[in-house]
């Protein structure tokens, strides 16, 4: 199955936006039903679990039991933005590059730019 990191932003996007706070949570796709939870988003979240951007405490029929890390909270500050992560994401691909640690560093590029034009304009 291949990974897709636009597949990953949104899931994490999904579980911060609707749960972010609360100490756990069960998440479910729309248009899945709770007993029976997708193959591809079931390897995306295995792949945020892996990144370290979740904890998975339970699985059952009424979906993934599971609470958001510190990682998983930084990561979403900088994938966020759906203008500066197209950007990032058509920069990345560009150079042939579409992988966690260089969107990271594209989007940081990109924001550190954004504050130097808007610094420029103010002087």
């Amino acid at each position: 199955m291949n990974r897709s990191i636009d597949m990953m932003r949104y899931l994490l996007t999904r579980v911060v936006e609707d749960f972010g706070g609360k100490p756990y949570f069960i998440f479910k796709i729309d248009g899945y039903g709770g007993t029976q939870l997708d193959k591809r988003v079931r390897y995306h979240f295995e792949l945020l679990y892996d990144a370290g951007y979740i904890m998975v405490l339970n699985t059952n029929s009424e979906g993934y039991q599971c609470k958001i890390t510190d990682s998983g909270y930084k990561f979403y500050e900088i994938i966020k933005d759906k203008k500066v992560y197209a950007e990032a994401k058509k920069m990345c691909k560009q150079k042939g590059e579409f992988n966690i640690g260089m969107l990271r560093l594209t989007i940081k590029y990109l924001r550190k730019k954004q504050q130097t034009e808007v610094s420029n304009e103010t002087t």
